[in-house]
């Protein structure tokens, strides 16, 4: 993963799509790295017409503990 496109940051970024609900229009993602042990994400979007979305999208994250 990097940060700006050429930073790098946490290593390998793992990202599964857990769900896909066409009919409400939502993601939902399970992802992790080195630096959080979940970064899990619930994307919605509506169609609100004229060109314009509504994008809304909570994050659960967990930082992994030093060991």
């Amino acid at each position: 993963m990097r940060v700006f496109g050429f930073i790098p940051f946490a290593g390998i970024h793992y990202l599964f799509i857990e769900k896909i609900d066409d009919q409400n229009h939502t993601i939902v993602t399970k992802e992790w790295d080195r630096g959080a042990k979940v970064c899990n994400h619930t994307i919605l979007m509506k169609d609100l017409g004229e060109g314009s979305i509504y994008y809304e999208d909570s994050i659960k994250i967990e930082k992994r503990q030093n060991r």
